[in-house]
């Protein structure tokens, strides 16, 4: 568990998230039934007590989420690594420690399983209230149109609830599948860094959030001949830091002069000769049948 149990807060609230679904559905289909048949409902003062005081208790656990768990709170990373190699495979690693005076743009963040059991108090005291003013007009109504109140409120209910609770299981399955935050201009910022004096490609570029608020990002950046990657890097960093992504892991390759392959997307040493999958090399290779195939206009056997 090298990044911890920090991922907890997004199984947790998946998993709440998604039970609410499930009741919601049930709700529903519970409802449709109810108002294709409709049944007489028995509402009287006890039905109405214990909703109002469903209320007040839902009430008051939305209060105390609110104002005590519910607000965001900042995850503050500021450590990079990176690592370079030539093809001559020489390797060096630079860590970069967080200066007092080095101010980042921080990304809003908040705990997603604290935000799902505070939506679940919300969802919980509109219901009630919905349920009481359902109680009290069953009570008082006369006529067959009292049997609809009750399962018209369920749906109102379900209505309210998916509002909140799809966005949160929305969020929760796109960090744990690993998705570029909606924020990050990934284009933007491999524009930035390209033009960057020195760097001759980027490949492997992936950003991702550990939870939410927390973006993580790594990268290949492939090095002009003659250029300085102690001078380079802390450039890097500054685009990266400006784009709020501030846990950044960096690998230096060099390019060598002449090498076409080293200008293209992909790292032509990135795999080994023993490596099963290939998969980076497989891409070069296609890179490269492709050229062939637009020069000849017939492909050629690698």
């Amino acid at each position: 568990m090298t990044y911890g149990w920090a991922r907890m807060e997004i199984v947790g609230a998946l998993i709440n998230g998604a039970s609410l679904l499930s009741l919601c559905l049930y709700i529903m289909l519970e409802a449709i039934e109810r108002i294709i048949i409709p049944e007489p409902v028995e509402s009287g003062i006890p039905f109405i007590a214990i909703s109002a005081v469903g209320l007040a208790v839902n009430t008051f656990g939305t209060i105390v989420f609110a104002v005590t768990g519910a607000h965001g709170h900042g995850h503050s990373h500021s450590h990079g690594h990176s690592h370079g190699h030539s093809h001559g495979h020489g390797h060096s690693d630079e860590h970069k420690k967080k200066e007092k005076h080095d101010h980042h743009k921080e990304s809003p963040s908040y705990d997603m399983n604290v935000r799902a059991v505070f939506l679940h108090y919300l969802g919980d005291m509109v219901s009630s209230f919905i349920v009481l003013i359902a109680g009290i007009v069953i009570y008082f109504a006369k006529g067959k149109w009292g049997s609809y109140v009750d399962p018209v409120s369920s749906l109102v209910i379900v209505l309210l609830i998916l509002i909140t609770t799809i966005p949160l299981v929305k969020n929760c399955i796109q960090i744990l599948i690993q998705k570029t935050p909606v924020d990050v201009q990934l284009p933007k910022i491999r524009k930035e860094l390209m033009n960057l004096d020195g760097v001759a490609g980027i490949h492997d570029f992936h950003i991702w959030e550990l939870v939410n608020g927390v973006p993580v990002t790594s990268l290949h950046l492939v090095v002009r001949a003659g250029a300085d990657e102690q001078i380079l890097l802390p450039k890097v960093r500054k685009v990266l830091h400006k784009a709020g992504l501030h846990s950044n892991s960096v690998q230096i390759e060099h390019e060598t002069v002449g090498d076409e392959l080293s200008k293209s997307s992909y790292c032509p040493v990135h795999c080994t000769d023993k490596c099963d999958s290939r998969w980076c090399c497989q891409k070069v290779e296609e890179i490269e049948m492709k050229k062939r195939t637009n020069k000849s206009g017939l492909p050629s056997t690698v």
